[in-house]
């Protein structure tokens, strides 16, 4: 479910990015869908309990979150996964994130070379997330 729940965010984005000058949903649609890629690529997956360091093998990201009790939101312990499992797309992820966040709650009107740059980096975490045959 997360590897489609991802491409149609993606799709969804890539259309936006085409065909609209909104780019705080362009933006918005990019964070969603690496959210998604990186569910496909680090569940089914095992990790270890921030709070004890006992490692559980989980199924899914929203297993993983109702199974730890660790204190923080779902999106902060995504951001923790990444940086942990998959570094090498943790500062693309960050920018989606904190881009996202400015779009939805703080201002909505985003210069296009932050569009551009979320746009890469969604490009970079997809590539990096999900099956060579797809």
């Amino acid at each position: 479910m997360p590897l489609n729940h991802a491409k149609h965010n993606y799709e969804v984005c890539l259309f936006l990015h085409e065909e609209t000058e909104y780019n705080d949903w362009i933006i918005t649609t990019a964070y969603y869908s690496a959210i998604h890629f990186i569910y496909y690529k680090l569940f089914p997956g095992s990790y270890a309990d921030p709070q004890n360091g006992n490692v559980k093998s989980f199924d899914s990201f929203k297993k993983y979150c109702k199974n730890l009790k660790f204190g923080y939101s779902k999106h902060a312990a995504t951001e923790n996964l990444v940086e942990e499992h998959l570094p090498e797309i943790f500062n693309d992820f960050k920018t989606l994130k904190d881009c996202c966040w400015t779009a939805r709650y703080d201002n909505y009107i985003i210069k296009d070379e932050i569009k551009n740059v979320c746009i890469k980096g969604l490009k970079a975490i997809s590539e990096i997330c999900k099956d060579p045959e797809i």
